[in-house]
């Protein structure tokens, strides 16, 4: 299993990126893990939560989009 860590200094949580085989897990600093949904070239959705992830892999970003916010994480 690979482990990515995103974190963000001003947003209340940090995000590790767990990968499970072909899978992307996704869990916020004490929250339930789920599955991310391939939404299109290095983005993610997670249905249950409205949150849709988009990696940036050449300068080691995400932005988490969730009810019109828009939050970037840095990996770790």
């Amino acid at each position: 299993m690979g482990l990515f860590r995103y974190i963000s200094d001003w947003y209340k949580e940090n995000m590790a990126i767990p990968k499970e085989g072909a899978n992307l897990i996704a869990q916020g600093t004490d929250q339930t893990a789920g599955q991310l949904e391939p939404a299109g070239k290095d983005k993610f959705r997670f249905e249950s939560t409205s949150i849709v992830l988009e990696f940036n892999l050449e300068i080691n970003t995400m932005l988490l989009k969730q009810g019109g916010g828009e939050f970037t994480f840095t990996k770790e």
